[in-house]
């Protein structure tokens, strides 16, 4: 890895609220929407994968509404001792013209967060949406149902 793959911050990634629930799993009950996973590492440049990073994950529900009163779609979770992380969840809905996402606000320990969005691959709103980047789209798992995604930081 190099300075050039540093995973980029997404100034305006609205959506994060602090206090949400410890889980590796974001299916609500009743639940509508294909099930999908996303896994990966954290990594630091120089200090490689990263122990005990805190994960915030949120997203919007498969109709594209969030939930701005409680913590339904949203959920935090801590990397392994290898730094891995991996996420149940479902397919988001599209917000407005915005592509479907992820928003994930990453703080690893003793260092300040970084906020970003995850964006799925062969999605025809990524075109439009300004917020999509080359290096924030997941790769493609092994079934069209999984998604990994590394985040690299410059640690």
């Amino acid at each position: 890895c190099t300075e050039a793959d540093l995973t980029p911050a997404v100034p305006g990634a609205a959506g994060f609220k602090a206090g949400s629930p410890r889980r590796t799993s974001l299916v609500e009950p009743g639940a509508t929407g294909a099930k999908v996973t996303l896994a990966g590492f954290v990594i630091g440049l120089k200090c490689g994968r990263v122990k005990d990073a805190r994960l915030d994950f949120w997203q919007a529900d498969a109709r594209g509404g969030y939930d701005m009163e409680a913590f339904r779609y949203r959920g935090h979770q801590l990397t392994d001792a290898e730094g891995r992380y991996r996420l149940e969840t479902i397919m988001p809905g599209a917000v407005g013209k915005r592509a479907p996402h992820l928003g994930v606000r990453l703080t690893p320990p003793g260092q300040p967060p970084l906020t970003t969005l995850l964006f799925f691959p062969d999605e025809p709103r990524n075109a439009s949406d300004p917020q999509v980047a080359p290096k924030l789209v997941m790769k493609r798992g092994s079934d069209s149902q999984s998604f990994r995604f590394d985040f690299i930081l410059n640690l």
